[in-house]
């Protein structure tokens, strides 16, 4: 091996290390799209992480991630699969059956999650963002804009409002105080 090739595989061994399970066995299934040093040191990785890289032809790369989760992982990606990649809920689901584990305990806990993620979060500067909207500045529109537009998506793509309908209301309020107070501010300027 010349100076060259031991410096490729030094950054290959490199950013090998650093990916996650799912992206080396990603990077495994496509092996043809790359080098075949790094193809062969993500097969060695992946057998270092315990995988058997033959269980690649019969599963998809999500099936065989989902199985080696510890229970208590499996529980977390059930009952908050907006956190996680699509599907991965159900497969936590069907590995949760698989292992006889009660998951009937966790439908409440799955639910509350959603519903929370969905209502949004209470703003915590109102007040200050109803002054700057009283003053007239475009501060205030920023407020105004930033509780009445501002979404969260999931990892799953789903879109969520930021901020709850209560904040919301209120973003819509200081919007409206700004419009006029800047409207306000240019006719008395102007006479």
């Amino acid at each position: 091996m010349n100076s060259d090739q031991i410096y490729e595989k030094e950054i290959f061994l490199q950013k090998i290390k650093q990916m996650e399970d799912r992206d080396l066995l990603l990077s495994y299934t496509r092996k043809a799209d790359y080098q075949p040093l790094f193809s062969d040191m993500v097969e060695e990785e992946l057998a270092l992480r315990g995988y058997d890289v033959s269980e690649l032809e019969y599963e998809n790369i999500d099936s065989l991630i989902i199985k080696r989760k510890e229970t208590d992982d499996l529980v977390k990606i059930f009952t908050v699969p907006d956190d996680y990649p699509k599907g991965w809920g159900d497969l936590a689901k069907k590995e949760l059956e698989k292992r006889k584990f009660d998951i009937s305990s966790l439908f409440a806990t799955a639910a509350n999650n959603k519903k929370m993620l969905i209502s949004g979060k209470q703003g915590r500067y109102i007040i200050l963002g109803y002054i700057f909207s009283f003053l007239g500045g475009v501060v205030g529109l920023c407020f105004g804009f930033n509780y009445v537009l501002a979404k969260r998506s999931s990892v799953s793509g789903e879109s969520y409002p930021k901020y709850n309908k209560n904040t919301r209301n209120h973003g819509k309020i200081m919007l409206i105080l700004s419009f006029v107070s800047i409207i306000l501010q240019i006719i008395l300027r102007k006479s």
